[in-house]
């Protein structure tokens, strides 16, 4: 049959749409149609019905209710008509649902030292299925037996700089949507000023399969709690390009921990059995007893793996003339084997680069479309 037509919503609430459309006019009868609708959450599948009608009925218009969608989401509702003789192309529409406050809370509340006076407070976005509409701040509640701060925040952190050292605070967060502020996370409970603060800079030397990396003590130490270890984590990169942006997440596997090299202004590590021509993330942090400070990121690319061909010619020497041409000829040959080595290295760095940039202007359209 023909695609339907004038497609469209009606009755939106917060989870549920009734979904409009104008049968097929052609003579081609249908009798069953095929609604799907994705939500705009990636953790989130797409959903099929399919209901049949009756090929010979009279109206010229169809209404079918989609219940129990997530609140403030957006859908893409799309029709399909059908028979016996296979399905219609599709009729497209998009619609959002009613918002709500939010259902969720942040997670993964921390406190990071940024310097003698400075905390950074960080915390993870709300579930995209529980935000309920979009999130457009965060209310924290600082507090312990004397005094309790109530603040806001249109980012997922916050600094305060009149915290008292060595004071523990119970800490929680809500985030707020256009219709008002959801529940608060579980508090957690912090002392201030234990641990310190992110390391200083991080920079990297990379060949084919080993990385030297080197940084300087943070520029914040408890007096109370000196730096016993610093831990350097990394892992390969597969979905991203040396230059996108990283974060903790990325830090996952490998952790290297180096308990003795607290002593001086900067450290240097090598890290060994890499693979060559490939990105990696590296990390570093302090500890004390008391736990541990901020990562603070590096990505770089080993170099690519060139394998030079050695030329021996063997002649046998007839005169002086002869000799000093075969040994030009040598040259020559050896030098133009380096020469084309070179160059393709040259190519094959070239399309690497270029395809890392279509891959990141790929991944960044992705991101954009699901934010």
């Amino acid at each position: 049959p023909s695609p339907v037509t004038s497609l469209s919503v009606s009755n939106v609430s917060t989870t549920g749409i009734a979904v409009n459309w104008t049968i097929p006019s052609s003579d081609n009868y249908v009798t069953y149609y095929t609604i799907s609708y994705t939500p705009s959450c990636p953790q989130l599948s797409s959903v099929n019905d399919t209901v049949s009608v009756d090929p010979h009925q009279s109206t010229t218009t169809y209404s079918y209710t989609l219940i129990g969608l997530y609140s403030g989401m957006n859908y893409t509702i799309t029709v399909r008509a059908g028979n016996v003789l296979g399905g219609s192309e599709l009729s497209r529409s998009t619609v959002q649902t009613e918002a709500r406050t939010p259902s969720g809370w942040p997670s993964s509340i921390q406190v990071l030292q940024v310097n003698s006076t400075a905390n950074r407070f960080t915390w993870n976005e709300v579930n995209c299925s529980e935000r309920n509409g979009l999130i457009t701040g965060y209310t924290v509640i600082i507090s312990n037996s004397s005094i309790t701060y109530n603040l806001t925040s249109t980012e997922r952190y916050i600094i305060l700089n009149d915290l008292v050292f060595g004071t523990e605070y119970n800490i929680s967060v809500a985030a707020v949507n256009s219709v008002g502020r959801g529940p608060f996370s579980d508090p957690i409970v912090v002392e201030i000023g234990i641990v310190p603060g992110p390391v200083g800079s991080v920079s990297s030397i990379m060949d084919t399969t080993w990385a030297v990396i080197s940084w300087s003590v943070p520029s914040y130490i408890p007096s109370d709690y000196p730096i016993i270890t610093y831990e350097i984590g990394y892992h390969i990169l597969f979905d991203k390009c040396c230059f996108s942006m990283v974060d903790d997440d990325d830090i996952d596997n490998q952790m290297l921990q180096f308990i003795n090299s607290t002593n001086g202004a900067t450290f240097t590590t090598q890290i060994t059995g890499l693979d060559a021509m490939s990105c990696y993330i590296f990390g570093v942090r302090a500890y004390t007893d008391r736990g541990p400070g901020g990562w603070v990121f590096i990505a770089n690319e080993t170099l690519i793996s060139t394998q030079f061909v050695t030329l021996t010619t063997c002649t046998q020497e007839v005169g002086s003339t002869n000799t000093v041409s075969g040994a030009v000829d040598g040259a020559s040959i050896g030098l133009g084997a380096v020469v084309g080595l070179l160059l393709i290295s040259l190519a094959v760095s070239i399309i690497i680069h270029i395809y890392c940039f279509i891959k990141l202007k790929t991944y960044d359209a992705i991101t954009a479309k699901q934010t």
